[in-house]
Formats: structure tokens, C-alpha cells, sequence
């Protein structure tokens, strides 16, 4: 569990610095992955821990000191670092995970300060641990946590069936990942997009890409940030047997989103492959159905786009869906996997305009 919250993380974290069609900007936000997931890990640990955190130890010289077992030293680091007013500037439109909230909520009614503990305030701080300790355990927060790791889970585990369905009916892939959203460059007048003509732009987007020739799949993810603002990861499979190219077909794509919207910017993913593999989460390209390794790389990106909302999901009255995905076409007739499917005979599936909750 440890090495794919760790594959998470890494996904998260090269998706956050912000391309303007110019340039990079890093801000605050990409501290957010490592900050999110890291109070999730505490807060569930703290759940199943009952042991004593901290008590009083002597120094050698006399005289008695604060001591901590690792995960107290998890929580001292954590509790003396956060700052839920910076992420929230980052992700001011997104509703967190419970573990977060109950943190959150908690260090405002904290009674000590976690900056050089002492031993005077040991019981102050073991009596506001014990507050934390029974919040996290009670049975209506726990069934809050569960249904919010359902969610999580279940279009987890949609979206893999989903890529094996595909590899089932066809022995090569294609992928093309890019990322679309809108100038924002600070240097430049800010262009303003509203919720519903980003999502009206994303079902154009979507409907252009239903047509493409060759095209047997699709998923996307709509994200917000403070810098960027409106954005949408796209991961677009075609038949490897029918279209090569996948620059090409990124940058092609990239243009008619340009099209669209008069004033977007695009990320050719793989006009960059090398960067992605340089970073172990190659996943774009020729994939063949027998290449574990890539379609490993595949299923990790694709992971980050299903899960990342159990941390931090935009929210809003005309936001509607925030990811979606195509639906597998129905199977030929015959023995073998099939090499040829009609992009005509493929279904419409979860258009951005659908309201509702995380639902594939």
C-alpha cells in the first residue's frame, strides 16, 4: 500500500506546476500531494495505535524532557508545520478528505504549542490526544471514512476494468496523454472562464474526440488550481494496428482544443516521453497487450485520475462530473482478440455536462 500511495504521490506532484503556453510556474500548490496524503497516513495510523505517544523521560544531566515514540514525532511534525490556510489558497474550490477535516479541526482547539514540547504540558497535550483518538474511532466518523474509501475505490477499480477490457479486445494501444486548460500567464491579462463554459468546452472536446478515427477509449480529469484554474487531464487510446504517432496525434489534439476554446494552452505529454521515463511513470506510446511493464506505467497514471479525489475534490454548483471515462465496445464475434473496431459504433459515456457524484 505504501509504494502505490507513494506512485500516487509522485503522479500528483508532476501534475501541479502550471504551464502558461510560455512557461512553468511552481507555486505553493505542489507541496499539496505530500501534505494531503501524509495527514491521511497519520490519521488513520493514530486510529489503530493505543499505545502512549509521549511521556516524561529524564535528561542525563538532570532534569526531565518530553519523549516520543515515531508516530508521536509524526504528529509533532505534522501539527507543528500545518497550515491549512496556504492549501486552501492553493485549493480553494475543494472539498478534503474526513481525515484532513477532523486534523483540521483539532489544531484549532490544541492547548499547547508544538514548538519545543515540554514536559509541563504533557498532560494538556495527552488529554487533547486522547479527544483526537476518540473522534477518529467513533463509529459515525468511521462509517464516513469507509463511504468516502468506497468511492475512491470503486472508480479505482472501474477504470482498471476498464484499460484490461481494452487490452482484452486489442493487442496493441496507443495512448496519448495531454493536458488542456487556459492561458493564465501572470505577466499577461487574466482570461476569465466560468464553470460552465469550461465544462461546455470539455463536452466539445470530448465529442471531437468520439469521432476520431481509430479512437477506442478516453478518460479525463477536470482540476482546479489558484494559478492555472480550470484544467483537464486527457488520456485518449486508439488502435495501435489503425494509428501511429502519438506526437502527432497530441499535438493535433492540442490544437483543437485551442480551437475550441480561442484561448487554451495544451501539454503534449508525449512529445515529452522521456521525462516520463527519466521519472519511472512512462505510460504513453505503443503498448503492447503482453508489455507489463508499460501497461504498469499506464494503470499508474491512470490511478492518479481516478484516485486524487479522495484527497481533493473540486466542488461546485455547475461543475458537475469531474472525471469520466468511455465505455468498452461490445465484443466481435469470432475466436482471437479482435484487431478492428468502428469508432461510429462507439457509445457517448460520461459527458462533463452529467451531474451527479464520482460515479463511473
Amino acid at each position: 500500500m505504501q509504494d502505490k500511495d507513494n506512485l500516487l504521490q509522485r503522479h500528483w506532484t508532476a501534475s501541479t506546476p502550471s504551464w502558461t503556453g510560455k512557461r512553468w510556474l511552481i507555486t505553493h500548490e505542489h507541496d499539496s500531494p505530500r501534505i494531503l496524503m501524509e495527514v491521511d497516513r497519520l490519521m488513520a495510523d493514530l486510529a489503530k495505535n493505543r499505545k502512549d505517544l509521549f511521556w516524561r523521560g529524564h535528561r542525563r544531566r538532570g532534569g526531565e524532557q518530553v519523549e516520543a515514540c515515531p508516530l508521536g514525532r509524526r504528529l509533532e511534525r505534522c501539527a507543528g508545520s500545518f497550515d491549512p490556510g496556504t492549501l486552501r489558497s492553493c485549493l480553494a474550490r475543494h472539498t478534503f478528505s474526513p481525515y484532513f477535516q477532523l486534523l483540521e479541526r483539532n489544531l484549532d482547539t490544541c492547548p499547547i504549542r508544538w514548538e519545543g514540547l515540554c514536559p509541563e504540558n504533557l498532560d494538556a497535550l495527552n488529554q487533547w490526544i486522547d479527544e483526537l483518538r476518540r473522534q477518529v474511532r467513533s463509529e459515525p466518523f468511521s462509517k464516513r471514512v469507509a463511504d468516502h474509501e468506497r468511492a475512491a475505490r470503486k472508480n479505482a477499480a472501474s477504470l482498471r476494468q476498464y484499460l484490461d477490457g481494452l487490452f482484452d479486445r486489442y493487442a496493441k494501444m496507443l495512448v496519448v496523454r495531454l493536458d488542456v486548460g487556459y492561458r493564465h500567464d501572470p505577466a499577461e491579462p487574466a482570461v476569465i472562464v466560468t464553470d460552465a463554459q469550461a465544462k461546455e468546452d470539455l463536452t466539445q472536446m470530448l465529442g471531437h474526440i468520439r469521432k476520431l478515427p481509430g479512437q477506442v477509449g478516453y478518460v479525463w480529469k477536470r482540476e482546479y488550481g489558484a494559478i492555472k484554474g480550470h484544467h483537464t487531464h486527457l488520456m485518449v487510446l486508439f488502435n495501435g494496428h489503425q494509428v501511429r504517432e502519438g506526437i502527432s496525434w497530441g499535438k493535433l489534439l492540442g490544437q483543437k482544443w485551442q480551437a475550441i476554446t480561442e484561448r487554451g494552452v495544451y501539454w503534449n505529454c508525449n512529445a515529452h516521453a522521456d521525462a516520463y521515463r527519466l521519472r519511472g511513470c512512462l505510460g504513453i506510446g505503443l503498448i503492447h497487450h503482453a508489455d507489463v511493464r508499460l501497461r504498469q506505467g499506464l494503470e499508474q497514471a491512470a490511478m492518479y485520475l481516478a484516485k486524487v479525489d479522495y484527497y481533493a475534490r473540486l466542488v461546485g454548483p455547475e461543475i458537475g462530473r469531474v472525471f469520466g471515462k468511455g465505455v468498452l465496445p461490445g465484443r466481435h464475434s469470432g475466436r482471437g482478440r479482435p484487431r478492428q473496431t468502428s469508432p461510429a459504433q462507439m457509445p457517448v459515456a460520461d459527458d462533463p455536462g452529467e451531474q451527479g457524484a464520482l460515479q463511473t
